[in-house]
């Protein structure tokens, strides 16, 4: 996983197709400034339509893998003030 402003990445270790994703404050406050995921391969992209206040987050995901099963992830990170 890696933050870098403009959104996050998450790597696989397989091709995926996006279903959703919810950002939101470690406290529980959703955050809706993530756009439409999109993937590229095992890449999964989650752009962030504005920049992020300082401090924790965490990010859920769904996805499918190639086989149709769905991955579920969840991580957490944080973003400097």
């Amino acid at each position: 996983m890696c933050y870098e402003g403009r959104g996050v990445t998450q790597n696989y270790k397989e091709a995926v197709q996006p279903a959703t994703c919810k950002l939101s404050t470690t406290e529980g406050k959703d955050v809706a400034s993530i756009g439409k995921p999109h993937a590229d391969g095992m890449v999964l992209h989650i752009p962030i339509s504005k920049p992020l206040d300082g401090g924790r987050y965490s990010l859920a995901c769904r996805v499918v893998g190639p086989d149709g099963h769905p991955i579920n992830s969840a991580i957490s990170f944080t973003a400097a003030k």
